[in-house]
């Protein structure tokens, strides 16, 4: 009977053109914004599948991991030919990380869904603020000693529990935390940053799954369409200058915020209809 229950979770999305269509523009764009902007393409996959998809919270973050896997593999591998992964601070990243990620999906399943939307506006607005308070650098040299290493597997925890609670993959909190902290450059950032979001997603992936809210067929046709593009992402970051990388950053950040905020009024608003 669970094997059976496993089965039906995996496979339970009605295929037709229309879906068919939206999962692939969704894996296009979370691969284009991977590697422009190193976040995994969580934070546009799970407003997608919650939006358009009418997934719920906490299967489309589930989901949304899965997808990840695959987005941050081809990204870390575009940016480490390239010569963009500080490998010994992604190390130290992961260890806080995928412990954080164990944090992030405990709470993600005690915690009532009414409180996901805003722990996403949330995690948005505070990555916005954050990129604010720093003048982004480029080719500098990064070396890791004791304190630095401190420092990484703390910014490793944070992002994983934010990763373990809302299906993203960390980059957003990885990128600026390791640009103003510790003074990275911002393509060694979002290349560190991809590399590190790999086993977290993994982690994370591996922990949903024994909740059965994983919809690994979606998740997967999203990571490989995202394969795509996640290069021409990467093109464009390294050919503008990390000013102008930051703004679209922000911008992006902010409208995906906006989304979830309009959301949550929907909601509200049709909730006080039926009542």
């Amino acid at each position: 009977m669970k094997k059976r229950y496993m089965l039906r979770n995996i496979f339970k999305t009605k295929y037709n053109f229309h879906n068919i269509v939206l999962i692939v523009f969704i894996g296009l764009l979370a691969g284009f914004l991977s590697g422009l902007f190193a976040v995994g393409g969580g934070i546009v996959i799970v407003p997608a599948l919650t939006v358009f998809m009418k997934f719920d919270q906490r299967h489309a973050t589930a989901t949304s991991l899965v997808a990840i896997i695959i987005t941050s593999l081809c990204g870390s591998i575009v940016y480490g030919l390239d010569g963009k992964v500080s490998f010994l601070s992604a190390f130290f990243l992961i260890i806080g990380s995928v412990f954080g990620s164990q944090i992030g999906v405990y709470f993600s399943h005690i915690l009532p869904k009414k409180i996901f939307p805003w722990c996403f506006t949330l995690f948005v607005l505070l990555v916005i603020c954050s990129s604010q308070v720093w003048i982004p650098l480029r080719n500098v040299d990064f070396n890791v000693g004791f304190l630095e290493a401190i420092c990484l597997i703390f910014i490793g925890v944070f992002s994983g529990i934010f990763s373990g609670i809302l299906g993203v993959g960390g980059g957003g909190i990885i990128v600026p935390c390791v640009q103003l902290l510790l003074g990275m450059g911002d393509l060694m950032a979002r290349g560190t940053a991809l590399l590190v979001t790999l086993p977290t997603a993994i982690s994370g992936s591996i922990a949903n799954a024994r909740y059965h809210y994983t919809h690994f067929t979606e998740g997967i046709i999203i990571g490989i369409f995202a394969t795509f593009t996640v290069k021409l992402g990467a093109i464009i970051a390294s050919s503008i200058s990390p000013f102008i990388c930051n703004i679209l950053f922000c911008i992006f950040l902010f409208s995906a915020c906006l989304r979830m905020i309009l959301k949550t009024g929907i909601l509200a608003k049709n909730k006080r209809e039926k009542v």
